[in-house]
C-alpha cells in the first residue's frame, strides 16, 4: 500500500500520530503506528528546513506552494510511505485511518495497492 500523506503542524518526533488498520475477510485485523519524523513530517516548511535530514521509510516526494504558505515565506511538501501488508494471502475487506489526536493533524491524500 502506498500512501501519499501529510500532517498540520509539528509533534515530537517519534510519537505515533495516526495509525492504518486492515480488517480482513477471517475477521482478523492488524494496526500499523504512522509516526511523527519517521513516516511523515509537517508538511508546512521553514527556510532552512528543505535541509534536515529525511524522516526513516517516509519520503518527499512533493513540493509546492499556495498562496498563503508564499505569503508566510514557507513552502508544502507531502510524504510517501510504503506499507506492506502483514497478511497477503487474505482479502482485505476495508482499511481504517485513524488520527491519534495528537497537537498535529494528519492527513490522507491518495492510497495506491499492488
Amino acid at each position: 500500500m502506498h500512501v501519499l500523506h501529510g500532517t498540520a503542524g509539528p509533534e515530537t518526533p517519534g510519537k505515533p500520530i495516526a495509525r492504518w488498520m486492515w480488517h480482513y475477510a477471517d475477521g482478523a485485523e492488524e494496526t500499523r503506528q504512522v509516526t511523527y519524523g519517521q513516516d511523515v513530517q509537517d508538511w508546512w516548511v521553514k527556510p532552512g528546513e528543505e535541509s534536515k535530514a529525511q524522516p526513516g521509510p517516509g519520503r518527499v516526494v512533493w513540493r509546492g506552494s499556495n498562496p498563503r504558505a508564499s505569503e508566510e515565506g514557507q513552502s508544502l511538501r507531502l510524504y510517501l510511505r510504503t506499507w506492506e501488508n502483514p497478511r497477503p494471502d487474505v482479502v482485505v475487506q476495508s482499511l481504517d485511518y485513524a488520527s491519534a489526536l495528537t497537537e498535529t493533524a494528519p492527513f490522507l491524500i491518495a492510497i495506491t495497492v499492488e
